[in-house]
């Protein structure tokens, strides 16, 4: 098994920087800018690898997740994106015309009307029969 991880290697290398381009592409970010020295060099920190083609090779093997690693580099983007999303929601919420709020509209479409109560389920006795008009108390 080592035999052929050394024999495939260059082409493993190869595999799996495409590979962690293409998620970071579909992640939506700039490859050119996530693949800087400093993100890679936290990303060998984090998955415990010596050099950058160790880690493509790792991922060209399938021994990581090229999907795992773009998160990893994306990660500091991806937080201040969803902070900024969440700014932007603010601000809409925020500069929305304020709603006055509806005053009580009695609605009168026969039967009884009990004033600041809308859709109550309601049953009349068969002893009470008010005049239109007339004051219900109970």
């Amino acid at each position: 098994k080592r035999f052929f991880k050394a024999q495939d290697r260059e082409e493993n290398v190869i595999k799996g920087h495409e590979s962690v381009v293409k998620c970071i592409t579909d992640l939506g970010f700039t490859p050119k800018d996530i693949l800087t020295k400093n993100k890679l060099q936290e990303a060998l920190d984090r998955f415990n690898y010596q050099s950058e083609d160790d880690l493509y090779a790792a991922v060209g093997y399938g021994e990581v997740s090229p999907l795992t690693m773009a998160n990893r580099l994306t990660e500091k983007e991806r937080k201040e994106q969803k902070i900024e999303q969440q700014k932007q929601e603010a601000e809409e919420i925020m500069n929305q015309p304020k709603k006055e709020p509806e005053k009580m509209k009695v609605r009168h479409e026969g039967g009884v009307v009990i004033q600041g109560v809308e859709n109550l389920l309601i049953r009349i006795s068969r002893c009470c029969n008010p005049i239109p008009g007339d004051d219900i108390v109970g």
